[in-house]
């Protein structure tokens, strides 16, 4: 994500360049869905991934779509660079759910907070947890990535799902 631009006379902007610069906002919309089976270990999500500008603030907003076997629910993470703070919600269905209308975790989390997600029924039905928080980024760029795994290591899969958003709107 770029910094703040300095306009010259009569310079003609583009859509993204609008976004970009007006709204100071960058989006990324999953494509494809993206799997782990048997495995604990934490794992940087493919496409959910922003680079950040060093000595900059961010509002975060997810929309993160996934499944689990109730048997393995879901575990999130995020990695920031190096000095970052990152103070957010994971804002979903708690691990010990069962049912998708049930208790929602409100926990305030930090940048290696690793909240557990509830899968219901089985992996392929649909949740959504809402992760949001405010990313304070230090003297050093890089990227924010959203890391996760299962909870219980299992032999079904536990998905995050296309159309999964990753929003970044810069704040100062």
């Amino acid at each position: 994500m770029p910094g703040f631009k300095t306009f010259t006379p009569f310079e003609v902007l583009d859509a993204s360049e609008m976004t970009q610069y007006f709204a100071q906002q960058a989006v990324i919309i999953k494509a494809a869905d993206e799997s782990v089976t048997s495995s604990t270990v934490l794992q940087a999500d493919n496409e959910l991934v922003m680079a950040v500008s060093a000595n900059t603030d961010y509002f975060v907003e997810v929309f993160l779509i996934y499944s689990a076997d109730p048997a393995a629910d879901i575990k999130t993470d995020w990695d920031a660079p190096a000095g970052a703070t990152f103070d957010w919600v994971a804002d979903a269905i708690t691990q010990s759910a069962t049912a998708t209308v049930d208790q929602v975790s409100r926990t305030a989390q930090s940048v290696s907070g690793t909240p557990s997600h509830g899968g219901i029924t089985n992996n392929s039905t649909l949740l959504v947890a809402l992760h949001k928080g405010i990313l304070r980024v230090a003297g050093t760029a890089g990227n924010l990535t959203l890391t996760w795994a299962q909870q219980t290591s299992s032999a079904n899969a536990t998905f995050v799902r296309a159309n999964s958003l990753l929003i970044l709107t810069r704040i100062s």
